[in-house]
């Protein structure tokens, strides 16, 4: 059986700045299918259940 998990990056950018700086991360638990873990990484940031760095 194949498991899958998404590991992403929080990025944000202020106003006048060029580019974003990391403010967390967040990783899905071992899912069966993509499309359940990229449900789960929806839900994770949506529910704001990242680490914040």
């Amino acid at each position: 059986m194949t498991d899958y998990r998404i590991d992403f990056p929080i990025m944000k950018r202020e106003a006048g700045e060029e580019d974003f700086t990391e403010v967390g991360f967040g990783s899905t638990a071992s899912s069966s299918t993509i499309h359940e873990a990229g449900f789960d990484a929806y839900a994770s940031i949506q529910n704001d259940e990242w680490d914040q760095t």
